[in-house]
C-alpha cells in the first residue's frame, strides 16, 4: 500500500466521519472514502483492467477512481477534456489503454465512429451513487513495459500539438504532495476548493492529494459551476462565489485567472474572500505589480514552479517564508543546478520517463528548460524558457515572457505573445481584454496603445514594443494556442499571425528608409 493509501486508512480510522470529498453529488467522509475505493478496486479487478483512462469532469468520482486504480496496480492516463479528439486519440493509443471511464459518453462514441478498435457500446458503472460509463477498447500502443510500469501517465501539451506521456510513480507524486502539505502547513480543518481540472497534474498532486495527506477537505464541483466556460472562458463572479459559499481556505490558479479576479476585486464587481489563507498561482511568469495589486485587494497570494517531469510542484513561496517575485525556495527534496546559459537543472522525485522512450536516469539531472537563478537566500526566479528566448539583430538576447508579463497588467490587454527574432525591434500580437465589436475597435486600439505606450517607458530601448496587431480571438487550448498552465504556443500563434507580423516589420524597414 502506497504512501497516500496508507495515510488514508489512518484518517478513517482515527477521524472516520470527517469530510474528504465534498461534490453535487455527495459528501464522502473519509471511511466512506475507504469503503468506496475497495468497491472500485475490487471492479477494476474484475474487469481486467491494467491501463485506464479518465475522462471525467470534477468530481468525488474521479478521486475515487483514481485511487482505486492505484490499489489495484493500474495505470491511470487522465484525459483533459480540453484535449482535442486528435490529442485524446493519440494519447489513448499512445498509451495503450484497454479501458475509459467517462462522464462524456457520448463524445466517446462519436470517436468510436471513426476508430473501430473503441467499444461503440458504453457500459455503466456506480460510483459514489453516480452512474459513469465505460468503454472498453482493443489492445493498441505501447501500454507502459516493464521498466515503466507507471502509476500515473500524464499528458502534456506543451508547445506542439502532440501530447507526450509522462510516466510517474507512486513515490515521486506522494513525495512532492507531503512536501507541499508540509510547506503550506494545511490542517485537518482546511477546505481546498478545486478551479482547475483534476485531469491536471497541478490539481491532482497539489490539490488533491495535499488535502488528503493532511486529512483536510477537498471540494470538488464541475468546472461550469466555478466559472470555467469551455476551454479558457472564465466567469469570474461565478468562482468567487465558490470560493465564498464553499469557505475555501486555498485554491490554486493560473495568471490569467488571477488578473482577472484582481480585476474583479478592484472594481467592486465582487466581495473580498477573507476565508482564503493561501492561494497559489503558477504556469507562467507574474508581474510585480500584478502580485503588488493582488495583495492589496487582500489576496493571500504565493507563487510557485513545476514541472510535470518533476511531479508537479519544484518550489513553492508560503506564508511564513515569502519573497515577491521569486518563486519560493525548492521544496526539500528538490536539488537544484545551473547550466551555463542559465537553464535550470533538477534532481529528486523526477519522471520515470517519456513514454515509448528510454528511461530517466535519476542519477541525473533533469533539463527544465526554464532559465533562471537562486538569489543569496535560496529564493528561485524564473526568467524565462530557453527556447523562447530570441535574438535581435543587435545582438540582444530577450525572453518574451518579460515583455509580455508587462503587457498583460494593463486592464486594456487580456493576452499578448511577443516575438523579434533576427529583427530590430519586437512586435505583438495582442489580444484587448473587450471584444472587438465593429463600434469599438478604434476605443480599443486607443486604449491598446497607450498601454503598449507606457509599458514601453518601462523597458530597454532593445526590448521595446514597436509594431502590434490584434488577434482574430483569443489564445486558447480549443484553438491551439495556449498549453494547459496558461502559455502562449508561439509557434502556432506564429503559424497564425507571422504573415501579418513580417508585413509589419516590412512597415518599419520602409518608415526607417
Amino acid at each position: 500500500m502506497n504512501t497516500l493509501l496508507h495515510t488514508l486508512q489512518q484518517h478513517a480510522h482515527a477521524h472516520p466521519d470527517s469530510r474528504a470529498l465534498v461534490g453535487t453529488h455527495a459528501t464522502i467522509s473519509y471511511r466512506q472514502l475507504m469503503d468506496a475505493i475497495e468497491s472500485c478496486r475490487c471492479w477494476l479487478i474484475k474487469q481486467g483492467c491494467r491501463t485506464i483512462a479518465l475522462l471525467m469532469d470534477n468530481d468525488p468520482a474521479w478521486a475515487v477512481i483514481d485511487l482505486a486504480a492505484q490499489t489495484a496496480h493500474c495505470t491511470l492516463v487522465p484525459l483533459p477534456a480540453f484535449f482535442s479528439d486528435k490529442q485524446l486519440i493519440h494519447a489513448m493509443q499512445d498509451a495503450g489503454v484497454d479501458t475509459i471511464i467517462t462522464d462524456q459518453p457520448q463524445r466517446i462514441v462519436q470517436l468510436g465512429s471513426t476508430h473501430r478498435w473503441i467499444g461503440n457500446q458504453p457500459e455503466s458503472l456506480t460510483v459514489t451513487g453516480n452512474e459513469y460509463r465505460y468503454f472498453s477498447l482493443e489492445a493498441n500502443g505501447q501500454a507502459a513495459d516493464s521498466t515503466q510500469q507507471s502509476m500515473k501517465i500524464t499528458y502534456t501539451s506543451g508547445t506542439t500539438g502532440e501530447p507526450k506521456g509522462v510516466c510517474l510513480d507512486d513515490a515521486a507524486l506522494y513525495r512532492v504532495a507531503h512536501a507541499v502539505m508540509a510547506r503550506t502547513a494545511i490542517e485537518a480543518n482546511h477546505r481546498h476548493v478545486s478551479l482547475l481540472p483534476l485531469a491536471t497534474l497541478l490539481e491532482n498532486s497539489a490539490g488533491l492529494y495535499s488535502t488528503l495527506l493532511a486529512g483536510a477537505t477537498a471540494v470538488l464541483l464541475p468546472m461550469q459551476l466555478t466559472g470555467m466556460q469551455g476551454a479558457s472562458g472564465l466567469n469570474i463572479k461565478k468562482m468567487a462565489n465558490v470560493l465564498r459559499t464553499e469557505c475555501a481556505n486555498s485554491a490554486i490558479l493560473l495568471p490569467q485567472m488571477l488578473q482577472e479576479l484582481v480585476q474583479a476585486l478592484e472594481s467592486k464587481a465582487i466581495a473580498a474572500l477573507p476565508e482564503l489563507k493561501f492561494l497559489a498561482v503558477g504556469g507562467a511568469p507574474l508581474s510585480s505589480q500584478l502580485l503588488h495589486r493582488a495583495r492589496q485587494c487582500g489576496l493571500p497570494l504565493y507563487e510557485g514552479y513545476g514541472l510535470s517531469e518533476c511531479a508537479s510542484v519544484v518550489a513553492v513561496n508560503c506564508a511564513n517564508d515569502h519573497r515577491p517575485g521569486s518563486v519560493g525556495k525548492p521544496l526539500e527534496h528538490v536539488e537544484l543546478r545551473f547550466a551555463s546559459d542559465g537553464e535550470i537543472l533538477i534532481k529528486g522525485s523526477l519522471f520515470q520517463g517519456y513514454l515509448g522512450a528510454a528511461a530517466h536516469d535519476h542519477s541525473h539531472y533533469f533539463a527544465s528548460g526554464d532559465i533562471g537563478y537562486l538569489d543569496d537566500d535560496g529564493y528561485l526566479y524564473i526568467t524565462g524558457r530557453k527556447k523562447n528566448m530570441f535574438i535581435t539583430s543587435y545582438g540582444r538576447n530577450i525572453a518574451p515572457e518579460w515583455v509580455e508579463k508587462e503587457l498583460i497588467i494593463h486592464p486594456a490587454i487580456a493576452q499578448a505573445a511577443v516575438f523579434g527574432e533576427g529583427q530590430t525591434e519586437c512586435c505583438a500580437v495582442i489580444v484587448a481584454a473587450d471584444k472587438l465589436s465593429t463600434d469599438m475597435v478604434t476605443i480599443a486600439t486607443q486604449q491598446v496603445q497607450q498601454a503598449i505606450t507606457q509599458t514601453n517607458l518601462t523597458l530597454p530601448d532593445y526590448a521595446k514594443i514597436a509594431q502590434w496587431i490584434f488577434a482574430d480571438r483569443p489564445f486558447s487550448m480549443s484553438n491551439e494556442q495556449l498549453t494547459a498552465t496558461g502559455r502562449p504556443r508561439r509557434n502556432a500563434i506564429w503559424s497564425r499571425y507571422g504573415e501579418r507580423l513580417n508585413a509589419r516589420y516590412q512597415q518599419l524597414s520602409t518608415a526607417s528608409n
